[in-house]
């Protein structure tokens, strides 16, 4: 398995995604020429800056190396600003804890999309990103995103038609993300930064029916929160996220930790960004809900509890 990262400058292990067949993967459409692939561990890095309501969502996942052409899906609020990133940045949530984490990935076979006319999307950025070709899409209608799609090289089922729909109805963007096997014969690993306007930070925790059927048994989604507050993720509807804690506390490590503190943003490329300084708080979960109720996006806001917490 090789590991393919990218960072959403904006929307494991932090949020990166992955791709190496034709599925869902933990907030993300995943899609590729060998079906369906299922993420059993993935981590996720959101940087909040509450002064401009502006999210930084960097991702990473596992990709199967069988697929020869490879893609993902990502839907945020408003256009992101995509950027190259540093993927040494998703190992610094881990190094705030005793522990090291591992990753793995399970696979499952392909679901036949039906042909349909509908609205083609409008084109709102193209551009080479790394080892991705990514094209930022405004589009209105699922049937013709789709026809869109498979005419670009991407596959599409209508459970991805159905995951999308909720997007599409808000208006919000779609990034296509493809990356091809390289002439050694690798899948690219390139780190990207995806940054995008937003009044609420969130991640998108939405996923097709067959999602809840790929993961192994032991299914593991991390998310390193920074921001000026310890927060708190709540599911669209109200009810509570069931996502343990790892860790709350400053973005300062202790003085036992090699960690520095400016590979944050460093890392993410946002180093040296005039009207951007590192959030003071890093708040870190891991949700082992599997199947994951993905009825709903999550979303966080300011916890009542601002204390520290560390295991």
């Amino acid at each position: 398995m090789i590991p393919t990262a990218f960072t959403l400058r904006l929307c494991g292990q932090t949020i990166l995604l992955l791709l190496g067949l034709a599925n869902n993967i933990y907030g993300c459409l995943a899609l590729s020429d060998k079906g369906f692939v299922g993420i059993n561990n993935e981590t996720v890095v959101i940087i909040w800056d509450k002064t401009h309501n502006t999210e930084h969502f960097i991702r990473t996942v596992m990709l199967d190396s069988r697929a020869d052409k490879a893609g993902f899906l990502v839907p945020t609020p408003s256009t992101p600003e995509l950027g190259l990133a540093d993927s040494r940045l998703f190992d610094l949530p881990d190094k705030y804890l005793p522990m090291p984490r591992t990753l793995s990935v399970t696979l499952s076979k392909s679901v036949p999309a039906s042909n349909t006319d509908g609205i083609e999307p409008r084109v709102v950025a193209e551009e080479q990103m790394g080892d991705y070709h990514a094209v930022i899409l405004d589009a209105s209608d699922s049937r013709g995103l789709g026809n869109w799609l498979r005419k670009n090289g991407y596959p599409w089922t209508e459970s991805s038609a159905l995951w999308l729909a909720p997007y599409l109805a808000k208006k919000w963007k779609v990034t296509a993300f493809k990356l091809q096997r390289s002439e050694t014969g690798e899948i690219g690993t390139t780190a990207i930064r995806m940054s995008f306007k937003t009044e609420h930070p969130f991640f998108p925790y939405r996923e097709p029916a067959e999602a809840s059927k790929l993961g192994g048994p032991q299914r593991v989604l991390r998310i390193a929160f920074l921001s000026d507050d310890r927060v708190v993720g709540k599911l669209e509807d109200g009810s509570d996220w069931s996502a343990r804690l790892d860790y709350a506390g400053s973005t300062t490590p202790a003085s036992y930790s090699r960690v520095d503190k400016n590979d944050w943003l460093k890392f993410a490329g946002l180093a040296g960004k005039a009207d951007f300084t590192l959030p003071s708080r890093l708040t870190y979960f891991s949700d082992y809900s599997n199947p994951r109720p993905g009825k709903f996006d999550l979303f966080f806001s300011s916890s009542a509890d601002q204390s520290n917490f560390s295991p």
